[in-house]
């Protein structure tokens, strides 16, 4: 964990245990995000779920981080990035970076073919570690997924379906009126286009928030979906997915992904993989006999 003064402050008590409370509940991530951190000190109890308590905290992390309290390898910001060329030294560092970042589809010899769907952009960072175990590719949809995004994705699974794969879709949302409705609003639509997905809302459900006790709200009275969510759960109560400790999270995913998957035909790809990918860094390292080889005394 990095963490640099750059500022000489010193914050009053209540402010210094807010600190200490944050970088408790940072222990257990690789990276979060503020609103993530936020929703873990409501669920905890630490704070009642205002704007202002939002905005307040962000400004306590903020003077944390610049004062050397607060590591800032923990918190991400996922909504501006650097874009640019990555450049190599030569043909040889070219192809070393390629076999690290070296990847096979571990799934072509499986029956399906899987994605993992959320509704929170600020969950990226704790649903990529299943995700990424399995090499299955997720999609943060930030709310209702655009209509450009669904053609996409019905192309990328109709090209699955005509290789012989059945297309699975775990979907995870806040259980309220807009995250019940959701998955069923992207099935029709694939439905629509003709192509035929399975989706599969894993979380969040009112068995998961009795089992873990998140801190609920009450429902929008405005949406226009309201009178179908009570009907369904029976409670006008609404939770927020942010709010499920990250370990169960990651499990809900995790246990799904292992009934699904046939996980002898996954280790197998993945020692196929690892075979190639020491292939590729035999060639760099003989690269100079490679071109000798391709080239012979040709000038470069």
């Amino acid at each position: 964990m990095t963490k640099i003064m750059y500022e000489e402050r010193r914050f009053a008590g209540k402010t210094a245990k807010v600190i200490e409370q944050a970088n408790e509940i940072m222990e257990n991530y690789n990276s979060i995000t503020l609103r993530g951190l936020y929703y873990q000190f409501v669920a905890r109890d630490y704070l009642e779920n205002t704007m202002r308590n939002y905005k307040k905290l962000g400004d306590i992390i903020r003077n944390a981080r610049m004062s050397g309290l607060i590591s800032w390898d923990l918190m991400t910001d996922r909504t501006r990035s650097l874009y640019g060329y990555t450049t190599y030294d030569d043909i040889e560092d070219a192809f070393i970076h390629a076999s690290y970042g070296y990847k096979e589809d571990l799934h072509k010899d499986q029956d399906n073919y899987i994605e993992v769907w959320c509704e929170k952009d600020a969950l990226t960072g704790i649903i990529n570690k299943p995700c990424n175990d399995f090499r299955i590719n997720y999609f943060p949809t930030k709310g209702y997924p655009s209509i450009s995004s669904l053609k996409k994705a019905a192309d990328r699974f109709e090209r699955e379906i005509d290789d012989g794969k059945n297309v699975i879709i775990l979907y995870l949302s806040d259980l309220d009126p807009e995250g019940i409705a959701m998955p069923k609003t992207v099935q029709q639509t694939f439905k629509t286009m003709g192509v035929n997905v399975t989706i599969e809302r894993i979380g969040l459900t009112l068995e998961q928030v009795r089992l873990h006790n998140p801190p609920p709200s009450i429902a929008k009275a405005t949406s226009s979906r309201l009178d179908d969510y009570v009907a369904e759960i029976g409670l006008n109560h609404c939770w927020e997915l942010d709010a499920l400790p990250q370990d169960v999270t990651r499990s809900l995913i995790t246990d799904r992904l292992k009934e699904i998957i046939d996980l002898d035909r996954f280790e197998e790809s993945k020692r196929r993989e690892e075979r190639n990918r020491k292939r590729m860094k035999q060639i760099a390292y003989r690269m100079d006999e490679v071109i000798e080889f391709l080239y012979g005394d040709e000038e470069e």
